[in-house]
């Protein structure tokens, strides 16, 4: 639902809506993941799975990378009042 945000060394990062564990069901929570380029293609880390709690759940937003803090984001629900979180993912 987002595109990709370019880090350092050519690393992307990004988020998929669904994905990951199955708090949400069947199609999860989503995932942050980092994309970092090899010779031939790319190496992919999972960040972070998202599971409805006070983490969020399903990001749809670009991320911003601050290189200071790290990757800032947001969901669309999660939280105990269940409106979606503003996250950080600490580098």
């Amino acid at each position: 639902m987002a595109g990709v945000t370019l880090g350092p060394s050519g690393r992307l990062f990004g988020t998929t809506y669904a994905g990951g564990d199955s708090s949400c069901g069947s199609y999860g929570c989503g995932v942050v993941f980092e994309l970092t380029p090899t010779a031939t293609s790319f190496k992919e880390r999972i960040l972070h799975v998202f599971e409805a709690g006070d983490d969020g759940a399903n990001p749809a937003g670009s991320l911003l990378l601050d290189p200071k803090i790290g990757l800032l984001g947001t969901t669309v629900f999660g939280s105990p009042a269940g409106y979606g979180v503003i996250f950080e993912i600490n580098r």
